[in-house]
């Protein structure tokens, strides 16, 4: 686990500290956060990866099958939060946000949270044709494996993971997480976050 502070929240737990989030909208921006900004206007930005250098500010991304990695500079100095759902995937947000954290002059840790696992992530080929090395053939539809591909791109960034067991399916644990693909419309979110000591 990450040594700064760092949870994921179930639908409906508080916990201290509120993470800052953004509106995500399954792009590449990254927005940085310095505590000046108002919550609200921070809130009606569009991003999907969040970063700080502000201690005890928390950044926050929520997923309902999408892959949430919280990253953070091996001298603790600095986090991001990021949402990577398989279009900020494919356009390079793991990318820019690791960037953003100084990668890869400086080195980073990642953990990485639930997500839809390739199990359960049927796409149709325009899309699995995007995933060169992550498609994983299924009958009649192939399937993606999200984590192997942001695993990749926290490789080509120069950042590592932190642990190495494998994320729970948000479509098919026993615990029923929130996941989009199974519930539809409305489905509740998980809110992964991070912070500065």
């Amino acid at each position: 686990m990450l040594q700064s502070p760092h949870g994921m929240l179930l639908p409906g737990e508080t916990r201290d500290p509120a993470p800052v989030v953004v509106r995500q909208v399954h792009g590449i921006r990254v927005v940085r956060v310095t505590g000046a900004e108002g919550i609200t206007d921070l809130a009606l930005q569009e991003a999907d990866a969040l970063v700080t250098q502000t201690p005890g500010l928390a950044v926050g991304v929520r997923t309902a099958d999408c892959v949430p990695l919280l990253i953070e500079r091996e001298d603790g100095s600095a986090v991001a939060a990021v949402h990577a759902g398989w279009r900020g995937l494919v356009a390079g947000v793991i990318g820019k946000a690791a960037a953003a954290l100084g990668a890869p002059e400086v080195a980073l840790r990642v953990h990485m949270g639930p997500s839809i696992g390739p199990c359960c992530f049927e796409v149709g080929p325009d899309v699995a044709e995007r995933f060169d090395g992550a498609v994983v053939a299924s009958g009649s539809r192939p399937r993606v494996d999200l984590r192997a591909a942001a695993r990749a791109a926290l490789v080509a960034a120069g950042a590592m993971l932190v642990t190495d067991e494998q994320p729970p399916c948000t479509r098919c644990d026993p615990r029923g997480l929130p996941s989009y693909r199974r519930h539809g419309p409305g489905t509740p979110h998980l809110v992964h976050w991070i912070a500065v000591a």
